[in-house]
């Protein structure tokens, strides 16, 4: 929202500022003076001055700008390829080569395909590209990146389509078992073909085996797959992005090579500073790429051993995945790269006879293009297409068309710039047309429009800030809410605990016969111990006797039953008497008779000494 709004009110800016000078550019005209803050090209031949003039201009410059964006599809594409030591840049126009260039990088912007210093690797495209051509331009390009095989990996299987889930979920989990990836980190792309049925071929070996499938009757499809390392392609579309080219494809090398020989099957073996790289061709697609980085002190004969061995394994690697298919004398073999290195390779190819051909003619280039060195970059031309207003070069390979250009870096379907530059060119027509009573009133509505866009901005202003405030005073009943809902709480429970006690104390109290005195009631809400006083045992037998029959008192425990201040003889009385305490409650006991010569008698109130019973209840 206030993204959408900040770009209204710039729009409106712009739309004043525009009718503000178109206003006074025909306030100055109609004074009749040669007016020396007119610029001097817009008063010769020109109504109204210099307006008329820049309105001419802009449409023209509209005209332009819309002619670009509708000739976008048509235009040119330049392909940038990617190695460690060199960029490759080229400008084609279907298959039609316009201009092509190389240069060597230095060492450290590049390593094994990833761009690891950003800055440099902007500044050497741009160098490469400005120097195509004079006034060739960086925001004019669209580019068509193309990433080395190194970062790539492919794969053919085979998928039954049961219906059970989509295709592409059930492509991506297979694609993610079977090649060992993991699909969110690989721009990932897929082709797949339904597999027709092979009749009377028990004497041929099968055309793909499908391990572990369960014939389920599901649909079989073949299946390729293709992707690049995200990590590596996003660290070279930054740098492109970065020096002010559109990205509109991206390929890998060896899908690139594969188009530029325009073969079903073959093997192509391309060569690069350092790095040898063989490509096995199926169906017009890369199905085996294997890279060696052979030592740089090796002789030639080593060099060349350890070049026949890297292709032999991987012919064997081939014809291991592809049985029915397998390499043979007839499979054209192409060398690709620059054209010393190429010669060095196909002396090594033309020793073990080999089936060498020539790089076919795909595209329509100069005298002297360098086909071998630019292979990948013709290569993208192929599968960017011809023109359809150009002739087919050679006969055209069918394969799917694979993209790998992520999300953030399409190019802008719609051209928001010339549509805006339209509209308001437009308006500013209209204005000039209506004459200069309609210009100021269109200034006035535009005056109007940032007034009420300024009061709505200070009231949006306050009201957010009635609202932060808001959020914190609702915050703040909030927690004085919980602090008075703990607040009561702990007050029912303390009214719950007290009125448990009142209701306690006044059964206790309820319950004294006369001539008992309670001296103590504590209650710690499960147990209640009361200490009671009389002039006689009997009476505080009698009082404990009422409390076990008291509702809502569950046991009656006495703790100790004696007199109060007595001497050490009274003492040993007490104890006697609690000895006899649970027969004296039941009444099979009676209090005992004095002693003839006891030194105290236990029923006899000595001085000082009151009778004292302290019980525990259970309620």
């Amino acid at each position: 929202m206030d993204a959408s709004r900040g770009r209204v009110r710039v729009a409106i800016d712009r739309l004043g500022a525009q009718i503000r000078s178109a206003g006074r550019a025909i306030a100055w005209q109609e004074a009749g003076g040669s007016g020396t803050r007119l610029p001097a090209e817009g008063l010769a031949g020109w109504p109204f001055g210099s307006a008329v003039y820049r309105a001419r201009r802009r449409a023209a410059g509209l005209a332009r700008s819309l002619a670009r964006a509708a000739a976008a599809p048509l235009g040119d594409i330049t392909s940038v390829a990617v190695n460690d030591s060199s960029l490759r840049v080229m400008v084609t126009r279907g298959n039609r080569v316009l201009h092509w260039s190389a240069a060597d990088i230095p060492p450290g912007i590049v390593d094994d395909g990833s761009v690891v210093d950003a800055g440099r690797f902007a500044r050497a495209l741009r160098a490469v590209v400005t120097s195509l051509h004079e006034g060739s331009r960086m925001e004019r390009h669209r580019a068509g990146v193309i990433v080395s095989g190194r970062n790539t990996i492919q794969g053919r299987f085979v998928l039954l389509d049961n219906g059970e889930e989509g295709m592409e979920t059930a492509v991506r989990a297979l694609a993610a078992e079977r090649m060992s990836i993991t699909t969110s980190e690989v721009q990932f792309d897929w082709d797949a073909q339904p597999l027709e049925p092979i009749e009377d071929a028990d004497d041929q070996p099968p055309a793909r085996p499908v391990e572990d499938e369960e014939d389920d009757g599901g649909e079989p499809f073949e299946v390729y797959a293709l992707g690049i390392f995200r990590n590596v392609l996003e660290s070279i579309l930054r740098p492109v992005k970065r020096s002010g080219m559109t990205t509109v494809a991206v390929s890998p090398k060896a899908l690139a090579l594969a188009a530029a020989v325009a073969q079903e099957s073959a093997m192509i073996v391309d060569i690069e500073p350092g790095t040898v790289s063989v490509v096995m061709v199926r169906d017009g697609l890369p199905e085996v790429v294997r890279d060696m980085r052979p030592a740089d002190d090796l002789s030639d004969d080593q060099w060349s051993r350890a070049l026949m061995a890297h292709i032999e394994r991987t012919v064997e690697f081939h014809d291991m995945l592809n049985p029915q298919a397998t390499v043979g004398p007839e499979t054209p073999v192409f060398v690709t790269g620059r054209e010393a290195d190429a010669n060095r390779v196909t002396t090594v190819l033309q020793q073990r006879r080999y089936n060498l051909a020539p790089l076919p003619a795909a595209l329509n280039a100069p005298d002297g293009f360098p086909i071998g060195e630019m292979a990948a970059n013709a290569g993208m031309a192929v599968l960017r297409g011809r023109k359809f207003w150009q002739k087919t070069l050679i006969p055209a390979v069918e394969r799917p068309r694979l993209r790998f250009v992520p999300p953030a870096y399409e190019p802008r379907t719609l051209p928001i710039k010339p549509i805006a530059a339209g509209a308001a060119a437009a308006v500013l027509a209209v204005g000039i047309a209506a004459g200069y009573g309609q210009v100021s009133d269109i200034r006035g509505r535009s005056d109007d429009a940032l007034a009420t866009l300024s009061v709505l901005e200070r009231r949006l202003d306050v009201h957010s800030n009635l609202f932060r405030q808001q959020v914190r005073d609702q915050a703040q009943v909030a927690a004085v809410r919980r602090d008075a809902e703990a607040v009561l709480s702990a007050s029912e429970a303390i009214r719950d605990r007290d009125g448990g006690f009142s209701r306690t104390l006044d059964t206790i109290a309820g319950s004294v016969p006369p001539g008992v005195s309670l001296e103590q009631v504590d209650d710690d809400g499960l147990l209640v111990t009361v200490r009671a006083t009389a002039s006689t045992y009997d009476l505080l037998l009698d009082f404990t006797r009422i409390l076990e029959g008291v509702n809502g008192i569950v046991d009656v425990r006495v703790n100790s039953i004696g007199a109060t201040g007595p001497s050490r003889a009274q003492a040993s009385a007490g104890e006697e008497l609690y000895g006899l305490l649970p027969g004296l409650l039941s009444g099979d006991e009676e209090i005992p008779s004095p002693v003839p010569g006891s030194p105290v008698d236990p029923l006899a109130d000595g001085p000082g000494a009151i009778p004292m019973l302290e019980l525990e209840l259970t309620r």
